[in-house]
């Protein structure tokens, strides 16, 4: 049973909050804005070739979200620990969004550059999900609107700020930041480097200041029953 003593304190909510802050860069500067273009126009073949590409590898990496994120919620309403969870598709975030460093614009490049963006993108689903379960228990119910809207508002004040940082920094200058060159695209890959700064910063944020309370622990294999239950009603039910 939550009481006010469970709940995470002034400091605690806006840690919570700010993880959004962190978070936003991935989505902003590797699937939208950056690294999707340089894979376009800059490893693949041609830029429809790579367009055509990148869609198809965000897309396999949906359908594992699609499969995959059922079972993962199912755990997150009935485990009760979320932290742990959260902390291991932070890291796999953080290493697939680090390993893109290494994609050079080379054609031999493509494979490597859709299997770690898409890893990437599935931690960050993932991670979203113990991220977003953690709100009802941080919180009392008639403030849950609220320190929701701080988090959204804050996910887009952050996705701006390392889009900016990275624009400013490393994109759109003759002389980018930390003696980085422009040989083999380097400047335009050392985003991918600010983006897991700022995904590791997020992991902190949330560990240390943010507590949950378990309220309840159940068997794995109860997660998984409610999971087959939900594809069940799903592909049964008439609609």
């Amino acid at each position: 049973m939550r009481t006010p003593s469970t709940f995470a304190n002034r400091k605690g909510l806006i840690s919570w909050a700010l993880y959004d802050w962190a978070n936003s860069a991935f989505p902003t500067v590797i699937i939208t804005f950056i690294f999707g273009t340089y894979f376009t126009q800059g490893i693949a073949v041609d830029e429809i070739t790579g367009t055509s590409q990148w869609g198809y590898g965000m897309s396999v990496s949906a359908i594992f979200v699609a499969v995959l994120l059922p079972v993962l919620g199912a755990i997150a309403d009935q485990r009760g620990p979320r932290k742990p969870w959260l902390f291991f598709f932070t890291i796999v975030a953080v290493v697939a969004t680090a390993c893109l460093w290494f994609a050079r614009p080379d054609t031999n490049y493509v494979l490597m550059a859709l299997i770690m963006a898409g890893l990437a993108n599935f931690a960050f689903e993932a991670g979203v999900v113990f991220y977003n379960s953690m709100l009802p228990d941080i919180a009392p119910n008639k403030k849950i609107g609220r320190i929701s809207g701080w988090s959204w508002g804050a996910g887009y004040a952050g996705g701006l700020c390392c889009l900016s940082l990275a624009l400013i920094g490393f994109v759109q200058t003759e002389e980018p930041w930390f003696g980085v060159d422009k040989i083999d695209a380097a400047n335009i890959r050392a985003t991918t480097l600010l983006v897991a700064l700022f995904v590791c910063l997020r992991r902190h944020l949330c560990r240390w200041y943010v507590r949950i309370y378990i309220h309840r622990i159940d068997p794995v294999w109860y997660c998984y029953k409610c999971d087959f239950r939900y594809w069940c009603c799903y592909f049964c039910l008439d609609r």
